[in-house]
């Protein structure tokens, strides 16, 4: 059977319309439906899109940190949201979102927080497409990678295992793996 070929040929830039940013919210809510983190924190799917749809509206139509850095492919189908991370910085507490979230999921996003590598970083905070398979999600990451400072680490933490193999691709390496509630996460590294 021949191999499928996908065009890698993706036009990356910044968001640019209010048209755009509503899609790349409605991107990112549909790659994040099934992540096991996010089934974990939110087992009822009206929730975790819910909570998914006020997440992503926030960080990107309310941006206010100049630290942040919103990729998108055409049409806003994937995108990737990067974070400058320098010592001192306040964290966020978790990628959580708006709702509330029981105990014992504060505690695993904690024992993630706590497992973060030093810093300074450029953090991949969320990569996600609409469409699995394109090709999108590794251009966006090249187009970032590109870019880079000499010397500039780029570090991510993803809840599904099968990622880090993909990261890898890029160079990332396990940098810790934090396990709890039976769900995991695992900080990757690039130097």
């Amino acid at each position: 059977m021949p191999a499928t070929t996908f065009s890698t040929a993706h036009n990356i830039h910044s968001l640019s319309s209010e048209k755009e940013k509503d899609v790349a919210i409605q991107s990112l809510v549909t790659a994040f439906h099934n992540d096991p983190i996010a089934q974990f924190a939110f087992p009822d799917e009206y929730i975790r899109d819910l909570n998914h749809t006020h997440l992503f509206t926030d960080i990107i139509k309310d941006q206010r940190s100049e630290n942040v850095i919103i990729d998108v492919t055409e049409g806003a189908e994937a995108v990737a949201i990067w974070e400058r991370k320098n010592p001192g910085d306040v964290s966020s507490g978790g990628d959580k979102g708006s709702c509330p979230v029981p105990p014992h999921v504060q505690e695993f996003f904690d024992k993630v927080e706590a497992a973060e590598p030093p810093r300074p970083y450029l953090y991949l905070s969320f990569l996600g497409s609409a469409k699995k398979g394109t090709g999108a999600g590794s251009a966006l990451i090249r187009h970032r990678l590109k870019q880079l400072r000499k010397g500039e680490r780029v570090a991510l933490w993803t809840g599904n295992e099968s990622n880090v193999k993909f990261y890898e691709k890029f160079g990332f390496r396990l940098f810790a793996k934090i396990q709890g509630n039976g769900v995991a996460a695992f900080w990757m590294v690039r130097v």
